[in-house]
């Protein structure tokens, strides 16, 4: 068996994603790529019970789903003003543009391995490059979303990434 793959009893291989090659799409067609993405996150709240002459333990019973943690998109600065003008969407009338997307990592031979949809979404900061003239560093923006809930889609084993 080779050492950096896995093989299913099927005999397909079943290799770990690589976390540096993901994607955003819009109406499932590819719109962007982002350097790094962080906040994807579900947890789930427990709720604790103390039962009168129990003393050894608390019962921990499941409660509701939180999506309270913000998705932070980073990318190199690009001639585009479209994460700019989401953010800044809104400013004076309160109209933020929300938009539902989904973050999709992709495999090494362009399939889809995993696929999370963002519901509602829109930006709650945009932050721009760090500038220094001594540097060689690529300039980077940011922006960070909140979102009305987080879905690990369901994905087929021929699902392939759509450029659009």
């Amino acid at each position: 068996m080779p050492s950096r793959e896995q093989v299913s009893r099927s005999g397909q291989r079943t290799d770990p994603a690589p976390a540096y090659k993901y994607y955003v799409e819009i109406d499932g067609v590819f719109v962007a790529e982002f350097t790094e993405c962080a906040g994807l996150e579900v947890q789930r709240e427990v709720k604790t019970y103390e039962e009168g002459g129990v003393n050894n333990y608390l019962h921990k019973l499941p409660g509701r789903l939180k999506n309270d943690t913000n998705i932070r998109l980073k990318r190199g600065i690009t001639y585009s003003r479209q994460l700019w003008d989401w953010f800044y969407a809104g400013a004076f009338d309160g109209r933020v543009v929300r938009q539902s997307l989904s973050i999709v990592l992709g495999t090494v031979d362009g399939f889809k391995a995993q696929h999370w949809n963002v519901d509602r979404a829109f930006p709650v900061r945009y932050r721009g490059p760090a500038l220094k003239a001594d540097s060689g560093e690529v300039a980077v923006e940011e922006i960070e979303l909140t979102h009305h809930g987080l879905e690990l889609a369901a994905i087929g084993a021929s699902d392939r990434i759509t450029r659009g």
